[in-house]
């Protein structure tokens, strides 16, 4: 008949397996662990980073708003500008416009 002793013997020696795979069951989820936390930490980081970009490109948006409304305001000013010199010019001209070359009746003035 077996004693105790011998049953104690055979349970370790089966258990022994068993406890050799747990702990290298252990060992992976550590490692599984680890790479689950450093994720995290990159995936926070990521995060940051893309909230950052978000408001740079909102600011940039808003830039190229105004920047277009200036550039706006600036070519029709441009026009009003050449309207106005094209109007002088006109205005500049029209004394011109007399020939020099025709005859004036006595006693009238060339002007």
């Amino acid at each position: 008949m077996a004693t105790i002793e011998d049953i104690k013997k055979v349970l370790e020696e089966e258990i022994r397996p068993l406890r050799s795979k747990l702990l290298s069951i252990e060992e992976k989820f550590d490692t599984l662990q680890n790479l689950v936390d450093l994720m995290s930490a990159k995936y926070d980081e990521l995060l940051k980073q893309i909230q950052g970009s978000s408001e740079k490109v909102v600011t940039l948006i808003s830039d190229v708003k105004n920047l277009k409304r200036d550039f706006v305001g600036t070519q029709k000013r441009a026009l009003e500008l050449t309207k106005d010199m094209d109007d002088l010019a006109q205005y500049l001209r029209r004394d011109c416009n007399r020939p020099n070359h025709v005859l004036y009746r006595t006693g009238q003035s060339s002007r």
